[in-house]
């Protein structure tokens, strides 16, 4: 099974997304796996400042920054999901769920469960839009996560990035 928890903080001060980032992946992230989409990984500090720079370049720099969500794997999970196939399950889902969003994630192994802190500007690098999913259509994405976990245990998802999105509630037409 697959938990997904949504933080809800406010991220509203430069210091709360630079500690997010860091806590995604610095030394929580102990297995030294984390990635990004639509910047550049690299240290914490430099991903902090790309979401920053973002923000400001389309003057989106108030409110709620970013948003932090947790994709933790149960048990029965770890025969077939390791930190590394946990690593491109996250990219899987930055480009199945944010498709035009800047997204830090990192692979924890810290606790019991394995799991993906995922940390999303909430201003689009494509239109600088806002995200503005409500609770439930981004509870909706955790089908989409599910489908992709899913996919890694079986081998054998044969739909598109496209089908994996209209679950979501988004296409990729939207952010160009």
């Amino acid at each position: 099974m697959l938990y997904v928890q949504v933080i809800n903080k406010g991220y509203k001060r430069e210091t709360d997304v630079r500690n997010v980032v860091a806590y995604a992946v610095g030394e929580h992230c102990q297995c030294g796996l984390f990635g990004a989409q639509g910047l550049l990984a690299g240290t914490a500090d430099s991903m902090f400042l790309s979401i920053m720079e973002e923000k400001r370049e389309f003057s989106k720099d108030g409110g709620r920054m970013v948003l932090h969500i947790i994709v933790s794997f149960d048990d029965c999970m770890k025969e077939y999901i390791t930190p590394e196939v946990a690593l491109r399950i996250g990219y899987d889902i930055c480009t199945a769920c944010f498709p035009g969003f800047q997204v830090v994630f990192g692979v924890h192994d810290n606790t019991e469960h394995l799991h993906i802190h995922f940390v999303v500007n909430t201003v689009s690098y494509y239109t600088g839009k806002k995200f503005s999913r409500s609770v439930s259509e981004i509870w909706r994405m955790e089908n989409v996560m599910e489908q992709i976990v899913s996919s890694y245990k079986s081998n054998n998802y044969e739909g598109t990035i496209d089908e994996l999105h209209d679950l979501c509630g988004q296409t990729s037409s939207n952010y160009n």
